[in-house]
């Protein structure tokens, strides 16, 4: 099913934020679903060289609810107006909640992450702003810092020199609305059976 929306291809982020936000899924399924998907975008886009790259970003919230924890959800659009969703900013204090939450679970998967790292989970690709604000200029280092994440072989962090492009935050919000409502009118939301023995699988990605 395609999700076309003011000129705009949003399937992509729509699977994304239907399956991370409102669907239940393992590990291997978020893979296959998700960031294969998502990889494959980038790599396309990367095989144009293109000189400059197109993103924007959705309405600040908090996350955890934690005092000054400001998180935004990022995407990418390429040149046939498809959409594909990056990332979630978190500022420092989201980061840090999060990594103590992780310590909770495990030690040993806290210090091979750091508070540097990119993380997925099962319900974002965290992407640390590490700044108190997410601003413009925090947003653009941090796709920058996406972009070099992935190995050499593939072309991705070679986006990372192309002048990046962000859409106005207006537009980006609407469009970001939109993926959001789309992702939960499609969702189909599991059992509480089913949740309980996806989270039995669930580790970092």
């Amino acid at each position: 099913m395609q999700h076309l929306f003011n000129g705009y291809d949003l399937t992509l982020a729509v699977t994304a934020k239907r399956i991370l936000l409102y669907e239940t899924h393992s590990n291997e399924e978020r893979a296959a679903l998700i960031w294969k998907p998502t990889q494959e975008f980038f790599q396309s886009l990367a095989k144009q060289g293109p000189k400059q790259t197109i993103y924007f970003f959705g309405k600040q919230f908090q996350f955890p609810k934690k005092q000054n924890c400001i998180c935004q959800n990022v995407y990418a659009a390429n040149q046939a107006n498809q959409v594909a969703y990056l990332g979630t900013l978190f500022n420092k204090y989201a980061i840090y909640h999060d990594r103590a939450r992780m310590k909770g679970r495990s030690s040993n998967a806290l210090k091979k992450i750091g508070m540097e790292k990119i993380v997925r989970d099962r319900f974002f690709c965290i992407v640390p702003a590490n700044t108190k604000d997410i601003d413009e200029k925090s947003i653009i280092t941090a796709i920058k810092k996406y972009l070099k994440c992935f190995s050499d072989a593939t072309l991705i962090p070679l986006l990372a020199e192309s002048t990046i492009c962000l859409l106005s935050a207006e537009k980006g919000e609407l469009l970001n609305k939109q993926i959001i409502m789309e992702a939960k009118r499609v969702a189909k939301p599991a059992s509480k059976e089913e949740k309980i023995e996806k989270f039995k699988e669930d580790e970092i990605y």
